[in-house]
């Protein structure tokens, strides 16, 4: 829009200045043609009048910016100053009248004034009669602006408010697909639910509407199968560990036994939660509005039921848009791992003008500052002998991280001071 209101005002501000000289330009010929004529008219009816009549003659013939006197002497003065506005009038005249010499045609200015100064506005010419007698006659002139720089201006806002209208409009039009295009990417989580995107507007458009569809669908294939592959590697595993778990009740090392019975645990554990993890990334449940306060109050009830030590604490509501199993599910991990590593959960919710914050804080040993970054990628523990005892299997904040980003949240890990760890997880508020 500003490229093509600037070209255009440039060449729509040129294209009046051109026209508006050439204008200047053919009136000004055209004023000389007729000032020609009207000057050898004048000349002409006075010198066929007697002399008695002349004076009242040239008074009668006089009019606008003509003023016609007869009289003895020539009063118009030729000076080389300017010599060029005043060629074409007596050019012209001495083509109309070509008896006309230099000694009978004078064009200049008036008479010096007493001070010296001569009048600038006038254009004095004076033709001899033939007879020793002269026609005076002064021209004012009045310049040929025709066009102001106010109407210049005028004109070159008035067709810069419709470009922009019209370029706007017309961008509007031509770049909804695009945005619809942007939306879609931003809002494609691999779900099958997600709607694939019209192909509609211009060609390239189009063209990019089919390739976006085609990557989607290729995506969610790739999302499909790999979850149904793992599925099928749980069911095939949790075979074999469910005839383990009989097996081992016929050993009598009752040590033995419960550190197999633990490798199982553990196994299943880890399966059961890579399941959850991949599932997670296609979930069935359809955006709407909810109130984040319920589900943190439901989390923590169930865990202080439990006998842990859980506090919930805001007047924040948290009136929020997306899907609230997953949230629930998001925050639930980040609680698990206050109480997990901390001992203790202290949940706050707060709202501002257009978000909500929720922090959770715990009083264990926090992360080291090199962690901080790394800890939400699958796997990930900072603890790195794979204890039961000392984590789970390492997907709790990938799984909390990457639900808060798609309901377009933040999640922020700092330490605390002298001990504990602080989760700042901040959403949007719906839009009313």
């Amino acid at each position: 829009m500003l490229v093509l209101v600037l070209g255009l005002g440039l060449f729509h501000t040129a294209s009046l200045l051109t026209y508006t000289i050439s204008l200047n330009s053919e009136l000004s010929a055209q004023d000389n043609v007729r000032l020609a004529e009207r000057l050898v008219a004048i000349r002409n009816a006075l010198k066929a009048a007697p002399s008695i009549e002349r004076e009242t003659l040239a008074h009668q013939m006089s009019g606008g910016p003509v003023d016609a006197h007869w009289g003895q002497r020539a009063l118009a003065v030729e000076t080389p100053a300017d010599p060029s506005a005043r060629a074409p009038l007596k050019k012209l005249m001495t083509s109309l009248v070509p008896e006309l010499t230099r000694d009978t045609l004078r064009v200049g200015t008036s008479p010096p004034l007493p001070d010296g100064a001569i009048d600038t506005h006038l254009t004095m010419v004076s033709v001899g009669l033939g007879d020793g007698t002269w026609a005076n006659v002064s021209v004012v002139n009045s310049g040929h602006l025709h066009g102001s720089s106010t109407s210049i201006a005028m004109s070159t806002t008035l067709m810069a408010i419709g470009v922009i209208v019209a370029t706007w409009l017309l961008v509007r039009w031509s770049t909804r697909p695009l945005r619809a295009l942007a939306d879609a990417a931003q809002q494609f989580s691999g779900s099958a639910l997600s709607p694939p995107l019209s192909d509609t507007g211009p060609h390239e458009v189009r063209e990019a509407a089919t390739a976006f569809n085609g990557m989607q669908q290729r995506i969610r294939s790739l999302i499909q199968d790999r979850t149904l592959s793992l599925a099928a590697i749980s069911h095939d595993l949790k075979t074999p560990l469910a005839r383990l778990r009989f097996r081992i009740d016929d050993l009598s090392d009752e040590g033995l036994k419960q550190s197999i019975t633990d490798d199982i645990e553990e196994m299943e554990e880890m399966i059961n939660g890579t399941i959850a993890f991949l599932r997670g990334e296609a979930s069935p449940e359809q955006p709407r509005t909810f109130e984040l306060r319920a589900v943190l109050e439901n989390i923590c009830f169930d865990h202080s039921d439990r006998g842990h030590s859980v506090t919930f604490s805001g007047s924040g509501r948290g009136i929020i848009f997306g899907r609230s199993s997953e949230l629930k599910r998001a925050f639930s991990n980040l609680i698990q791992n206050a109480l997990r590593y901390g001992d203790v959960a202290r949940v706050l919710i707060t709202d501002t003008a257009a978000s909500v914050t929720v922090c959770i804080e715990d009083d264990g040993p926090g992360i080291p500052s090199d962690h901080l970054a790394a800890v939400f990628t699958p796997f990930y523990r900072v603890e790195t002998s794979r204890s039961r005892q000392t984590g789970g299997v390492g997907l709790g904040l990938t799984v909390a991280h990457r639900v808060i980003t798609t309901h377009e949240g933040t999640i922020v890990l700092s330490n605390n001071s002298p001990r504990g760890l602080r989760v700042v997880v901040t959403l949007p508020l719906a839009q009313t």
